[in-house]
């Protein structure tokens, strides 16, 4: 459990850097912009490379027994459910007419910012690979 931990924090971390970074670098087409103007597209596709580089990088912490499935699976969700963590906070914070600013860590609206998307992937990661194996099983 330590290294799926480690693998899923990981992930999770690279998928919000890359995200941010990728998104930044290609612009292009608004994801929601209702929810959040600044979320594109390109940002999407930073976040899936970013949760695969991270699944990939820990590859050595990855548990023998974890199918290449479920690696697939644990990428995937954990880049559907960033996305939708930010997203979920953008619209919080419009909501509620209000915007979370901080220069705590560069490039992030604020330390929540920073573990909205671990809070919603963690859970979701380890369901996700739970059932997987149940099914390979």
């Amino acid at each position: 459990l330590d290294r799926a931990r480690a693998t899923i924090n990981a992930a999770v971390a690279l998928s919000d850097i890359a995200a941010y970074a990728v998104g930044s670098a290609l612009r292009g087409r608004k994801l929601m912009p209702r929810v959040d103007p600044t979320k594109t597209w390109g940002g999407v596709l930073g976040n899936l490379i970013g949760a695969a580089v991270g699944v990939g990088w820990l590859w050595v912490a990855v548990p023998p027994e974890w199918s290449p499935a479920a690696v697939v699976v644990l990428v995937l969700v954990i880049a559907a459910a960033s996305v939708w963590a930010d997203l979920t906070g953008s619209f919080i914070q419009r909501a509620f007419r209000t915007e979370v600013r901080s220069t705590v860590i560069l490039g992030y609206g604020g330390v929540l910012n920073r573990v909205d998307s671990l809070l919603m992937a963690f859970p979701l990661a380890y369901f996700a690979l739970l059932l997987v194996h149940k099914l390979l099983e």
